[in-house]
């Protein structure tokens, strides 16, 4: 029976290639807005990640780093160290700045650091070097491409000239990218000199995370949480944003993918309404030829997804070079996800020819 829904596929090569066609553009789709999902997901907490925080403490009632605004007093710090099982609480000094660049409003998120303590800088430099004194400044590598701006420019920031010493990588969020300065020099520039937006907080050896937590929350206007947690709050941008819309486009493809299968299949079955007569006449029951339409579904469901495959990497790597912002992640686990898709879509797209099979009169090759 398989033989024979090969054959009924290789014998009409156009309409075997516009099915493929339809379930690859599909599967494209689905592949590319799922690695762009776990792409945002995963890299708008590496920052987070590189700190190697075990506590993030802000100001109660403070929302994730993009939605809202902490800011607390810098003798939190000390009333935080000053608490059993603390090893260090390092400053974080931050937030988002438009400023001028050739004419054109140009944002970042404007993080100071201190370079000898090197907690809160930046993740990875990939060209020139780090901070190691006012009026120098590391952008993030999306940034520099999206500006124009490299090693050796400067840039005035909130009236500050700040020239470009590092470029960096792992600091880009898709909305903003980060750029680093020297703490004191931000603390100027964003007029906290007494202000610290958040705590980044380090355990000492064998010292309880969670009694730790909780005796900061008992601190007068501050909240703590783990890293994990503060990392889920963060990466809710997302979630609140982008996974609405992804999960809509998702589910409009698979409606498509089907719709192709189903259509193609359906109208290949009715042409061949004689040749399923005549094996109905000589025996063969519903259920051989249900599996005949289901071969021919699942043959144009796992050549769609393999197309569908290849042309996804090619988008991503294309739109990867063309919008530096555009931020992908492929898991082998997201792959099966959308193989299982693509055959539920074949199984789906059967239901339809085979109902036209179960109708077939074996009297019809009778007919003249």
């Amino acid at each position: 029976m398989s033989s024979i829904a090969l054959k009924n596929l290789w014998a009409e090569k156009t309409r075997f290639t516009i099915t493929v066609g339809g379930v690859a553009l599909a599967i494209t789709l689905i592949v590319v807005l799922i690695s762009l999902y776990q792409g945002w997901s995963t890299k708008i907490t590496a920052y987070i990640d590189a700190t190697g925080a075990d506590i993030w403490a802000s100001q109660k009632g403070s929302a994730d780093m993009f939605h809202g605004f902490s800011a607390m007093s810098s003798a939190t710090r000390d009333a935080i160290l000053r608490i059993p099982g603390v090893q260090r609480a390092q400053p974080f000094v931050g937030r988002q700045v438009a400023f001028d660049l050739s004419g054109k409003d140009v944002h970042t998120f404007l993080v100071g650091y201190d370079p000898a303590a090197g907690v809160g800088g930046p993740v990875r430099i990939v060209q020139g070097r780090g901070v190691t004194s006012p009026g120098e400044m590391v952008i993030d590598r999306v940034f520099a491409k999206n500006t124009g701006l490299g090693i050796g420019d400067t840039a005035a920031i909130l009236g500050h000239p700040l020239k470009v010493v590092g470029i960096a990588e792992g600091t880009n969020i898709f909305v903003y990218q980060y750029s680093f300065v020297d703490q004191g020099e931000a603390r100027d520039m964003l007029l906290s000199q007494t202000i610290d937006n958040y705590e980044i907080v380090k355990v000492a050896p064998g010292a309880d995370v969670q009694l730790v937590i909780s005796a900061i929350n008992v601190l007068p206007g501050v909240q703590a949480v783990s890293q994990d947690a503060f990392k889920e709050l963060n990466r809710s941008l997302i979630d609140d944003t982008f996974l609405p819309i992804i999960v809509v486009l998702a589910v409009i493809s698979l409606v498509v993918g089907t719709a192709v299968i189903a259509l193609t299949i359906f109208t290949s079955t009715i042409e061949k309404a004689r040749e399923y007569g005549v094996l109905k006449a000589v025996g063969a029951t519903n259920g051989r030829l249900y599996r005949i339409v289901l071969t021919q579904s699942l043959a144009s469901g796992l050549v769609g997804y393999a197309v569908g495959l290849l042309l996804a990497f090619g988008v991503m790597a294309l739109v990867e070079q063309a919008v530096p912002a555009f931020l992908t992640a492929t898991r082998l686990v997201d792959l099966a996800l959308v193989l299982a898709l693509a055959l539920g879509m074949a199984v789906v797209a059967s239901y339809m020819p085979v109902r036209r099979l179960i109708s077939i009169d074996p009297a019809i090759v009778f007919k003249q």
